[in-house]
C-alpha cells in the first residue's frame, strides 16, 4: 500500500515500481508484479532502465523467454547503453543461454571495457565453452587492470594448464603462492604440473610442503599415493590411499582412492595387469604394430581394431593371476618388462599385441 501511494504521488519515481513488483513476486502474485512494471513503463516510456527492470521481474518469475524479450526491447531503445547488455548477459547466463550471454557481455566489453565484473564473468564463460584462447586473453586483460588479483591469476594458470602450456601455468601458480602463501590450491596445481612434466620428486616436495598446512587434505594423500607407487614404494602408497579414503570429503575422491588402493593390493598379491589388441591375421597385427611404433595411442588403436570384447575398454585385461587367462597369452605377458609392448604374439584366438602394465 505504501508503494502504491508513492507511485500515485510520484509516478516518475522508478524504484517504487520495482520495489512493488518484487513485493508481488514475494507474495506469489506474478500477474500483479508484471502489471506494476507495465504501469511504470507506460508512465515513463523514455526510461530504458524500467524496461531492463521489467526483464528482471520476468527473470525473477523464472520466465526467461519473456525476460529476454524485455531486454531486447530495452536494447532497441538504447543500443549503446552497456547496462542493458550487462543485465541481459547475467540473466541469459543463469538461464544457460550461453550464446546470448556471450554476445551481450562482448557488447559490454566494447562499450565499457572497464566493467571488470562483466569481463570476469566473460572469462569464466569462455572457459565453460572451452574457448581457451579467448579466456586467456580476457584473464590477461583483467590482470592488466588488477595485477594483484590472485584468483584471476589462478584461473589463468588453470587455463594455461588445460591448454598444455605448463611453463606459463607454473609462472602463474608461483605468482599466486608468492602473493598468498597460505592458499593451498596453487601448490596443488603446481605439483600436478610437475607430474605432467615427469618430475615426481618435485611434485612430492610440493605436496609435503602443502600437507603441513592442510594435513587432512584427502586429495593430497591420494596423489602422494600415486607418487609412492611410481617409486615402487607400495606400502607407503597403500597407507596414503587408506588415509585418503578415511578423509575423503566427497564420492569422487573416495572412489578414486578406493580404486587406487585395489590396484596396489592386486600388485602386492602378485597379480598382473595388461592391455592387448587382438586381430584375425598377422598382416593386420603388423599394421597395428607399425602404428604403435609411429606414436599412435595403444588404447585408441585397441578400440579401433581389436576384435576382443576388451577392445572397447582399450584392451584392458584387468588384474589376473597365473591360470586366469590362456596360457600362451600369460606366457607372452610374463616375458615382457613392466610398461613394455610386445611384438606380434599368436594364440588360438588370433594375433595379439600386448602391453604389460605392471
Amino acid at each position: 500500500a505504501d508503494f502504491e501511494q508513492v507511485i500515485q504521488e510520484a509516478p516518475q519515481l522508478l524504484d517504487a515500481y520495482q520495489s512493488l513488483a518484487l513485493t508481488y513476486v514475494g507474495l506469489d502474485q506474478p500477474d500483479k508484479a508484471i502489471e506494476t512494471m507495465d504501469r511504470g513503463v507506460k508512465a515513463n516510456p523514455d526510461n530504458v532502465m524500467l524496461k531492463v527492470n521489467r526483464g528482471g521481474i520476468f527473470h525473477a518469475l523464472e520466465r526467461p523467454a519473456e525476460a529476454l524479450k524485455a531486454y531486447r526491447e530495452a536494447v532497441a531503445q538504447a543500443p549503446e547503453d552497456p547496462q542493458v547488455y550487462r543485465a541481459m548477459g547475467f540473466m541469459a547466463a543463469e538461464a544457460e543461454s550461453l550464446q546470448v550471454a556471450q554476445q551481450a557481455w562482448e557488447k559490454v566489453r566494447m562499450l565499457d571495457p572497464n566493467d571488470l565484473e562483466v569481463r570476469n564473468a566473460l572469462s569464466q564463460l569462455y572457459l565453460a565453452l572451452g574457448q581457451l584462447d579467448a579466456a586467456i586473453g580476457e584473464l590477461q586483460a583483467l590482470i592488466e587492470f588488477a595485477p594483484n588479483a590472485t584468483p584471476v591469476r589462478y584461473r589463468l594458470g588453470e587455463a594455461y594448464m588445460e591448454k598444455g602450456e605448463f611453463g606459463l601455468a607454473k609462472s602463474e601458480f608461483l605468482a599466486c603462492i608468492q602473493a598468498a602463501a597460505e592458499w593451498t590450491e596453487p601448490y596443488k596445481r603446481l605439483a600436478l604440473i610437475h607430474l605432467e612434466q615427469d618430475l615426481p620428486d618435485s611434485a612430492f616436495a610440493v605436496y609435503q610442503k602443502v600437507l603441513k598446512m592442510t594435513p587432512d587434505d584427502a586429495d593430497i594423500h591420494n596423489n602422494l599415493g600415486f607418487i609412492y607407487s611410481l617409486k615402487g614404494n607400495l606400502n607407503e602408497a597403500k597407507a596414503a590411499y587408506e588415509k585418503a579414503i578415511d578423509l575423503s570429503p566427497n564420492a569422487e575422491i573416495l572412489r578414486d582412492a578406493q580404486n587406487n588402493l585395489r590396484i596396489i593390493e592386486s600388485i602386492q598379491a602378485g597379480k598382473i595387469r595388461a592391455r592387448h589388441i587382438l586381430v584375425k591375421t598377422e598382416t593386420e597385427a603388423q599394421d597395428v604394430l607399425q602404428k604403435l611404433k609411429g606414436g599412435e595411442d595403444f588404447v585408441t588403436l585397441a578400440r579401433q581394431y581389436s576384435i576382443d570384447p576388451s577392445g572397447q575398454d582399450g584392451g584392458a585385461t584387468g588384474f589376473f593371476s597365473p591360470g586366469d587367462l590362456h596360457p600362451d597369452f600369460e606366457a607372452a605377458v610374463m616375458k615382457l618388462n613392466p610398461n613394455e609392448v610386445s611384438g606380434v604374439v599368436q594364440t588360438l584366438l588370433g594375433y595379439h599385441i600386448i602391453w604389460r602394465i605392471n
